[in-house]
């Protein structure tokens, strides 16, 4: 049989919900259906902190940003737990969950 790939998008927004309650209704019960739950997010600069009180500032601003990356992570993941719990198997849903990656212009 023929192996059915689902993508979706998640932003953490509610139509992303919706379409993740879609999806674990519609094709849980299909034992062939996988699932990738797929985010990119924008990766927080690498910046060489100095004593002055501009940078200590600017390291508080990177850390919170950190956190907010962490926390979407766990957000993913509470997604995967939410299709595993509609009936798909471990082994059928997966996160991908990279950094956006930016090329250079010439």
């Amino acid at each position: 049989m023929d192996i059915k790939r689902i993508l979706i998008p998640y932003n953490f927004t509610d139509l992303d919900k919706k379409a993740l309650a879609f999806v674990g209704q519609s094709f849980s019960h299909i034992r062939e259906a996988e699932v990738a739950l797929f985010n990119v997010y924008t990766p927080i600069p690498t910046i060489a902190m100095t004593g002055s009180p501009v940078m200590k500032k600017m390291h508080e601003n990177l850390s919170y940003l950190k956190k907010l990356i962490a926390e979407q992570e766990d957000a993913l993941k509470t997604a995967r737990e939410i299709l595993l719990s509609k009936g798909f198997s471990e082994k059928r849903v997966r996160i991908v969950f990279k950094p956006k990656k930016y090329e250079s212009r010439r």
